[in-house]
Parts: structure tokens; C-alpha cells; sequence
């Protein structure tokens, strides 16, 4: 049995730790976009628009992200 993937989650402004939030918010800024759209995506869509966005110079907080829900599983968070 396979562990769900912290990417399935349901993005939550008002739950989201402060650096998930402030690197979200900063995301959107960059977008044009507002933060309550977030919260119809998940945590996966949004990394993905991150990656597709940042690209080659993806911030901290995604980089952390990216490499603790690859596909093997979760790692260990390690500090975000």
C-alpha cells in the first residue's frame, strides 16, 4: 500500500505553515494571480506551476519540496 503524496494535498491558506505560504504568495504575485485560486489546486499543481515558472532557478522552498515528494515517497523534511 502506497502512503499518500503530501502533493495530493489540497492547497489551504489559512492552515499552511508560514513558508508554504509565503513562498505560494510569492508565486502568485510573480503570476498575476490571486492566492485564493491556490486553494482549488494541489500542493502538486502548484510546485509544477513553480518549476514551470522558476524554472532553471527555483526558489528554496520548492527546491526542498520537489525533492521531498519525488516519486519514492516522502523524505524527511528536513528544514523548510
Amino acid at each position: 500500500m502506497q502512503l499518500p503524496s503530501p502533493n495530493d494535498d489540497m492547497f489551504q491558506l489559512s492552515r499552511a505553515p508560514r513558508a508554504m505560504r509565503e513562498a505560494v504568495e510569492t508565486l502568485c504575485e510573480e503570476l498575476g494571480r490571486p492566492v485564493a485560486e491556490m486553494e482549488h489546486l494541489t500542493m502538486g499543481e502548484i510546485s509544477q506551476l513553480a518549476q514551470e515558472h522558476y524554472e532553471k532557478e527555483v526558489p528554496f522552498f520548492w527546491k526542498n519540496w520537489i525533492d521531498w515528494c519525488r516519486a519514492e515517497g516522502p523524505q524527511p523534511m528536513g528544514e523548510l
